[in-house]
């Protein structure tokens, strides 16, 4: 097997697995599975389930909500001292002759 039909397959490999490739494409897959015992385990590992423990699903959403709070807070704050900065320098530059 050639690596540039190999990198062809593997360009093709994820359209094929959620089978939405064409039926030409479809079929060169094939094909190259048929002789090629790389690119059937690439295929393979594509289609395995992937499980994810929930604690760590848990504690990145957590972590994603503390950032999100804080964000929130500092938001919060500037719009509370922006103006405040804004009415402050106004008064200076109308008090002081420039």
């Amino acid at each position: 097997m050639n690596k540039q039909s190999c990198d062809m397959i593997r360009d093709l490999l994820p359209l094929y697995a959620d089978n939405v490739c064409s039926e030409e494409s479809r079929k060169v897959v094939n094909d190259h599975l048929a002789v090629c015992p790389a690119c059937t385990e690439m295929l393979q590992k594509m289609n395995q389930k992937v499980a994810i423990a929930a604690e760590k699903d848990i504690s990145a959403i957590r972590r994603i909500k503390k950032c999100l709070s804080i964000m929130k807070r500092i938001q919060l704050i500037a719009c509370i001292l922006l103006p405040i900065a804004a009415l402050f320098s106004g008064y200076i530059f109308a008090v002081t002759d420039c």
